[in-house]
Order: structure tokens, then sequence, then C-alpha cells
């Protein structure tokens, strides 16, 4: 009986193990190719093929080690899609977006469909250095042109540098301060000019705005998994952990949140019971989770983040200990950077640790509970009758009956 039970109970496990250890990218990913239509595009459920959410779709499967220029259906490809949206690509944002897409599958956005995207981006940099017109154009617009090798156009890393606001953050208003920061914080890192000084001041801003359970929210919305996992990438880029004490809040971290938000079949709810975009929304979700940040070849910053004035959040989410005057500064290029996602490897390698010794006890508690339960097992008694049978004279007399009085 007894091994009989164990053998039982190791073979669900064993079955289990696997379904356990696909959660995360790899399940997101597979949700993702199931939205590309005939056409090579990505898109939402009942919606058709969009150029935003195919990039994305793009960025997906390059930051998880994807061929994405072979992900096909129908014989055709994402570039394939793309190359049918070029002749209406026109606005900063779209050149932008398409250029890194590209970049980051392989292919030559100076050669895309007639049109050199490098060359429009470039054309729109002012004389100050400042690429478009806000801040999230000229931070997209240096880490597309980083991702395609070309080198930053004069000034722009100045003017991006001397646009941090005075809380650490970067942003014309308050309600894109976290998206914009993140961003910020990706750009310089990407052309390699985040120094210690912009970064601390930054994260202390970032960790100032991290909401109950580990997430980031807009002003007045709730903690969304798009805006948490742009800041994941902002914190991979400072060379920083997500998942790490550091970040955490009311024992919540960013990582912590986003994984929470991923569905059985793999794609990501927008914010806790809400549904949005779902392919948008595991699509940014997934550089994220892979612990990687944009231009995806990119070195996270070289900066010690030891003494860099960070403490667990505790119930007040502020009040980070800032670094001491007297700290030595030192610019991203000095110093020997970590490769890219190198923070998210070695929490992921913990993490998988985790996931084995939790395993191990729950197999552990399943063997000692069919070990208790062996023993308090009794056989049945022959002499009885099977169960939901009565014998004859184990049959109750009638209770006396007399009909109701009148």
């Amino acid at each position: 009986m007894l091994p009989a039970t164990l053998a039982a109970v190791m073979a669900i496990c064993l079955l289990c193990a696997p379904l356990c250890l696909a959660k995360g990218a790899p399940d997101a990913i597979n949700y993702i190719k199931a939205r590309q239509g005939t056409d090579g595009g990505f898109a939402e459920p009942d919606a058709a093929s969009d150029g935003t959410t195919t990039c994305w779709a793009m960025f997906a499967g390059a930051s998880a080690g994807e061929q994405v220029t072979g992900w096909t259906n129908a014989g055709k490809t994402p570039v394939d899609f793309l190359k049918s949206q070029a002749a209406g690509l026109t606005k900063l944002d779209d050149l932008e977006l398409y250029t890194l897409a590209l970049a980051e599958a392989g292919a030559d956005p100076r050669d895309f469909a007639g049109k050199n995207l490098v060359s429009l981006i470039a054309a729109q940099v002012n004389g100050d250095g400042r690429i478009g017109d806000t801040i999230a154009q000229h931070c997209w617009g240096l880490i597309a042109l980083a991702a395609a090798g070309e080198a930053a156009p004069p000034k722009s890393d100045t003017w991006l540098v001397e646009h941090q606001r005075a809380d650490g953050g970067w942003g014309e208003s308050d309600a894109v301060v976290v998206a914009d920061t993140g961003l910020a914080v990706e750009a310089l890192t990407g052309i390699g000019q985040l120094d210690e000084t912009a970064s601390s001041q930054a994260m202390k801003l970032l960790k100032s705005k991290i909401g109950p359970t580990g997430g980031f929210s807009s002003s007045k919305g709730a903690e969304n998994s798009m805006l948490t996992a742009s800041v994941m990438r902002a914190i991979y880029a400072a060379g920083q952990d997500p998942a790490s004490a550091a970040w955490s809040f009311h024992g919540n971290t960013p990582a912590k949140f986003l994984a929470s938000m991923q569905a059985a079949d793999g794609h990501y709810q927008f914010s806790k019971g809400t549904e949005s975009q779902p392919a948008m929304t595991t699509s940014i979700a997934v550089p994220a989770d892979e612990g990687k940040h944009f231009p995806l070849q990119a070195e996270t910053a070289g900066i010690d983040t030891t003494s860099g004035g960070v403490k667990d959040l505790g119930t007040q989410g502020v009040g980070i200990v800032p670094a001491p005057d007297n700290q030595q500064k030192s610019p991203a290029a000095t110093g020997t950077p970590a490769a890219s996602g190198s923070a998210s490897a070695q929490s992921t390698f913990s993490g998988l640790w985790l996931f084995l010794i939790i395993c191990a006890v729950y197999v552990l508690t399943l063997a000692i509970a069919a070990l208790v339960a062996a023993r308090l097992y009794q056989p049945p008694d022959a002499s009885l009758p099977p169960p939901g049978l009565i014998h004859p004279q184990q049959v109750p007399p009638p209770p006396d009956w007399s009909p109701p009085g009148p």
C-alpha cells in the first residue's frame, strides 16, 4: 500500500514540475506567437494587425532569444507586415519604434521598403541636440539610434542630462514622470552616459513611486503591468535588481508584482482584475521578465550600487537614505560594466533554487501525509458486508405508526 502511494505521489510531482518550470517568458512567448495573423503582423484578440503591436511582439521575441524574422504565418513574417505599413510611416514615434524593432530583430532599418529610417530620425534632431518635442521622443530616439549602431547626435546626451528634474526624475509633468524617468535611464545607459549621480537620483524617485503591491501606476490609476515592466527595464539598466530587498515595499517587489499578473495561458493582465490589450501588455512584460533593457545589446551601467543610498522601503515607500556627499562619483564608462540582464540571471538562478526547494518541501509533505495515512488506515473487516449494503438482520424494526387522529 505505502510503496504504491509514494510512487503515485512522485509520479504526480514529476508530471507537475515541467508545468511549473514553464511559467514566465516561455508561456508568454507562446501566447504572443498565437496572436500572429496571416499577414505576418500581430494583433489583439478580435482586431486587425497593427504596427505598434507587431513591433512590441518583436521586442518580446528578441529579448527572449527568438529569431523573430523567422516567425511566419501563411508564409508572412513580422518584417513583411511592417513593410506593408511603410508608406504611411511619417510620425517620429513610429519611425523610432520601427527602427528599434528592425534593429533588435537583425533587420536593416536603413534599407526598409525604400526608406532609411535612421536618416529620418536624424532629420528631426534640433540644434540643441533634442530629438523631437518630448522627453519620451528624445529617449526613444536615442535608444533606436543606438540599437541601429548609430552614434548619438551631438549634444543629445547633454540635453537629456540637463533636463533631469530636481526630484531626480524626467518628464514634462508628474503624470509622465515615472515612465519618462525609466526611459531616460535606459537611454543614457544605451549610449553609455548614465553616471552615478543621475542614476541614484532617478532610482530614489522611482522608489518613492512604488505601490503597495510592488507595482507602478499612473497618477490616478491602479498599479499596472505595462508601467511596472518599463520601470523594471530601467532598474536593470542601472545595474540593480527589481526582485531584490532593495526594491521591497510591504514585502512586495516590482518583479513579484509583474509575476503575479501572469494568467494561466501565459498572457499578462493589465492590472489586478483588468484585461486591456493582452497582446501588447504581454509583449511589454517579456523584456522585463527576461531581465533586459533597451537597446538589448547595451551593457548595464557600471555603477557601484552597494552604497548608493538603497534600503528596504518597509511600509513607507519613501525616506531612502541618500548616498554621502563625499562618495566618489564615477561615470558609467569607467569600471567593468556587467552584461545586460546579469542581475536578472542571478535572480533567476536563485529563483530556480527556491522553486526546487519548495517542490522538495511539497514532495516531503505529501510523502509524510501518505505515511501517516498508511499507518492510520485499517483494512475492512471481511466479516462485514461491503459498504452501502445492509444485512437483513441489521435493518432496524419500523417505528410504531398509527394514522393521524381525526
